[in-house]
């Protein structure tokens, strides 16, 4: 549970929202949004974008590993319910 969600269930005021893309790759969703406003990558490592006019942060789905040294696999066909 991270973002608007979490923001909830402790009553904080939301700040901005956090939504996961999926079947697009980055630099496809980059371009798309920036028909509309301004983007920017904020986080290259986890393929986050940060699109300005709604304040909401975009992500795309990834697996990792929870070892020292970091990696990150994109794939654009990962499901949802690798997340559950």
């Amino acid at each position: 549970m991270e973002g608007a969600v979490w923001n909830i269930f402790l009553n904080i005021p939301i700040k901005n929202f956090d939504i996961a893309v999926y079947g697009i790759l980055l630099l496809q969703l980059e371009q798309i949004l920036q028909n509309f406003g301004m983007v920017n990558i904020i986080g290259k490592l986890f393929n986050i974008l940060y699109y300005y006019h709604l304040d909401i942060n975009l992500s795309l789905p990834h697996a990792n590993n929870s070892k020292r040294k970091l990696w990150v696999i994109f794939d654009k066909y990962i499901l949802f319910e690798h997340y559950i």
